[in-house]
């Protein structure tokens, strides 16, 4: 596992939370941190979710297809988890249907992560 790539991928995904679900009214803020706990939490999970699937996002064709495969794929185990609308099931993910198919299965086996800012103003996971 390239370190690199694994930094990318977890950042992509904090990028993807702070996009879809801060500033809003009964969100976190936008400019709170995350709790180092939370950050752990994610890490973890960026870590696993790595591990088991980066060979699917990192291929010749994944390289063709997005400037930044590895940002992407972080970007998308984020929305996908969450069940926004947008996400691996995308047609724009190359490769054969079932492999879209097994990462949107993957992702969303991770759980919707539940954020909130506590009173210390961290975000928390």
């Amino acid at each position: 596992m390239n370190e690199s790539d694994l930094d990318r991928f977890t950042n992509a995904f904090i990028e993807a939370f702070y996009f879809a679900d801060t500033g809003e009214d009964g969100q976190p803020d936008s400019d709170a941190d995350l709790s180092e706990a939370c950050r752990l939490d994610i890490e973890a999970d960026c870590r696993s979710f790595w591990r088991r699937f980066g060979r699917y996002l990192t291929t010749e064709t994944c390289r063709k297809a997005f400037d930044d495969p590895v940002t992407q794929a972080g970007y998308d185990f984020y929305m996908t988890r969450q069940g926004h609308g947008v996400g691996f099931w995308e047609d724009e993910w190359p490769g054969p249907a079932r492999h879209r198919d097994l990462l949107t299965k993957a992702a969303k086996g991770y759980g919707e992560l539940f954020m909130y800012q506590g009173d210390d103003g961290l975000i928390y996971c």
